[in-house]
């Protein structure tokens, strides 16, 4: 029987975020509600990962504060790359 996806993402999350003890030399930047992270298996060169400072499940479940902050994230770094 296959797993829904939510129950896969509560199951890894249960287990070990990969997220929650990013060494400090990955972290480009951080803000309240986010961090921007070298990513540790790039696909292409320049590869960022931006991820909440707090374990979510659904894109859904963003507050406007921190889509708000998410939005400037994403053009700052969009600049910059």
């Amino acid at each position: 029987m296959l797993m829904k996806y939510d129950d896969y993402l509560l199951k890894i999350l249960k287990d070990e975020c990969p997220f929650c003890d990013v060494k400090k030399e990955y972290v480009i930047e951080k803000s309240r509600y986010f961090m921007v992270v070298l990513a540790r298996a790039p696909y292409i060169k320049d590869h960022i990962l931006i991820v909440p400072n707090r374990h979510l499940v659904r894109l859904s479940e963003i507050t406007p504060k921190e889509w708000w902050d998410l939005v400037l994230m994403i053009e700052k770094w969009m600049r910059k790359m």
